[in-house]
């Protein structure tokens, strides 16, 4: 049951994003999960103090800077952060050949993508800011073209599907003493 709600979750969302969000999941640890439960709904993570500054008495000098992913967790609404905990603890049910698989799609998608982007960039020199960018904007657009053509594609479905339905229909509910015409094979 867990690994199918993966799955299906792993059909509606980018490989990036799912890539990133199990690799930052594995290192999460149970006190890590605890605290994400103790924090209080919109409350900002405290920035880390200042490199130079001398500590003022509420600050504690030796802490150790947040962990960027741990930042974004503590920003997430408590809603969110039920999500989360039950989609690590779907992550942690399934098994290792599957996650072995997911892991393998990720990276495989993940070489696609940088591939359309060699292939689109060409001999362009660009600088590895430059580079970022480009690759940010381009999977940005091409998710809307994505997005476009599977609406347009659906639209196209459900009304071939509605044909086929009212055809049926219509040769299924015949009067009894005249035979149904055959459909076509397609």
């Amino acid at each position: 049951m867990a690994g199918l709600r993966i799955s299906q979750a792993l059909a509606r969302h980018r490989p990036r994003f799912w890539g990133t969000f199990f690799a930052g999941m594995l290192f999460l640890s149970c006190q890590d999960a605890a605290t994400l439960r103790a924090q209080p709904e919109g409350t900002p993570p405290e920035p880390p103090p200042a490199k130079g500054a001398a500590a003022t008495p509420g600050e504690r000098p030796n802490r150790k800077p947040v962990d960027p992913l741990v930042e974004i967790i503590r920003s997430l609404t408590a809603d969110q952060k039920n999500q989360l905990m039950e989609n690590i603890k779907a992550w942690q049910q399934i098994s290792p050949d599957l996650k072995q698989a997911l892991r393998n799609r990720d990276s495989l998608l993940r070489k696609k993508f940088k591939d359309e982007v060699d292939a689109a960039l060409g001999d362009t020199p660009l600088s590895a800011e430059q580079r970022t960018a480009f690759e940010d904007r381009y999977r940005d657009e091409r998710k809307k073209i994505d997005l476009g053509l599977r609406a347009e594609l659906e639209s196209r479905r459900k009304a071939a599907l509605d044909e086929v339905v009212q055809r049926l229909k219509k040769t299924l509910t015949a009067p009894a003493g005249t035979e149904p015409t055959p459909t076509p094979a397609r």
